[in-house]
C-alpha cells in the first residue's frame, strides 16, 4: 500500500511541475489579462458588497449647547432652543469640588475660576457630558 502511495503522490509532483513548465514562454511567465488587444469580459466587474445609500446633504448634527463663554470669572452656557431645564453637574478636575445646578431657562451663568472641568447635562431624554479647560 506504501509503495502505491509513493508512486501516486510522486506521479502527482510530476503533473504540477509539468503544468508549470507548460506556463512559462520564451520571454518570460505569461500573465491572464496583461497584453491582451481582446479583453475577456464584456462589462466592468460587479462588486460583491454594494455600496450603502449615503444622503448628498449634510444632515444636521443635534447640539445640546449651543455657545459657550468665560470672561475670567463666569461660565456662560446657552442651550439649544428645543432644550430648556436642565440639572447641570459642574466637576473641578485638580479639587473634585462639585457644583450641582438646576436651569429651568436656556442660559446659564457660573461664576467659577480657571481649572479643568468636567459638565454633566441630564435631562429626561438627553445626557451629555463635555470637557472644559477654562483659562
Amino acid at each position: 500500500m506504501r509503495v502505491v502511495f509513493r508512486y501516486l503522490s510522486l506521479a502527482l509532483i510530476a503533473a504540477i511541475a509539468y503544468s508549470c513548465d507548460l506556463s512559462i514562454v520564451e520571454d518570460g511567465v505569461t500573465i491572464p489579462g496583461v497584453g491582451d488587444t481582446n479583453p475577456p469580459y464584456d462589462r466592468p466587474t460587479v462588486p460583491i458588497k454594494r455600496r450603502p445609500i449615503v444622503p448628498t446633504t449634510k444632515l444636521p448634527r443635534p447640539r445640546v449647547i449651543e455657545r459657550m463663554g468665560y470672561d475670567g470669572s463666569t461660565l456662560s452656557i446657552r442651550l439649544a432652543e428645543e432644550f430648556n431645564g436642565f440639572d447641570f453637574e459642574l466637576v473641578n478636575l485638580t479639587t473634585g469640588e462639585r457644583i450641582l445646578l438646576y436651569a429651568l431657562g436656556s442660559k446659564i451663568d457660573i461664576n467659577i475660576g480657571c481649572g479643568e472641568y468636567t459638565l454633566v447635562l441630564i435631562d429626561d431624554t438627553v445626557s451629555y457630558s463635555e470637557h472644559i479647560t477654562l483659562e
